[in-house]
């Protein structure tokens, strides 16, 4: 039985790598950090046939995944990857007609049986942080975090999907995680401060304890051009 349970999947900047930690100090759960997904999903390890390029890259990344998964000594095996490094399979559509369906494709078949853990982050405040941490031009900030509003509207009451906002993550913690522990089916039991300062997380990012004051911080330079992302996700 594969010991490859689940995904957690968001935009890069929306606190996958905080939800990562949080988990990945759980007794029974073991989480990579984007394992594989420069390698297969964005195809940068892999030869390029365009014929294949989606199941090459799909199913190589998965294929990884479990035979690393297959060694780990813990029972539940996940790895966390970015709506950005999954967009890289969209490139299969430019070489194929009729397109491939990415999203159905890759969380419904390729993911088949694997559960996914979502997390969105407010775009008044994750494309602020997109363009200072790793800056990204205003323009693909912006596109970065639309297109994870898309994978939100298609995973929101997908089965077997849990999808829990970076806000609620940092404002009431325990809370967050008792919820997402249920989902996936384990008792409730972390150290979140130890899980904050986690050597698997880039240097940068490690702190004593969280900072509820980051769902605050709210940049509304851009708010025409997402507002209507804003309001399907309740943020406005």
């Amino acid at each position: 039985m594969s010991k490859f349970k689940f995904i957690i999947v968001g935009t890069g900047r929306s606190g996958t790598s905080l939800l990562a930690s949080l988990l990945d100090t759980h007794p029974d759960i073991h989480v990579e950090f984007e394992l594989f997904a420069e390698h297969y999903l964005r195809g940068k390890g892999i030869a390029e046939h365009q014929s294949t390029l989606f199941s090459d890259r799909a199913y190589g990344f998965l294929d990884a995944c479990e035979r690393v998964a297959s060694t780990c000594r813990k029972n539940i095996w996940a790895n966390k990857i970015t709506t950005e490094s999954i967009r890289g399979l969209y490139k299969h559509n430019m070489f194929n007609t009729p397109p491939i369906p990415v999203l159905n494709e890759f969380f419904d078949v390729v993911m088949q049986g694997k559960k996914v853990v979502f997390i969105l982050r407010d775009g008044r405040s994750c494309i602020k942080s997109k363009m200072g941490r790793k800056p990204q031009p205003v323009d693909k900030a912006i596109d970065n975090w639309k297109a994870a509003v898309e994978f939100y509207r298609f995973l929101k009451d997908r089965d077997g999907t849990l999808c829990i906002k970076f806000e609620d993550l940092v404002s009431n913690t325990k809370s967050c995680l008792d919820t997402v522990f249920q989902f996936l089916e384990v008792e409730s039991c972390i150290d979140i401060d130890q899980a904050t300062r986690n050597k698997k997380m880039p240097s940068y990012y490690r702190r004593n304890s969280i900072d509820p004051g980051r769902a605050l911080d709210l940049d509304n330079r851009y708010v025409t051009e997402i507002k209507d992302e804003l309001k399907f996700c309740g943020y406005i």
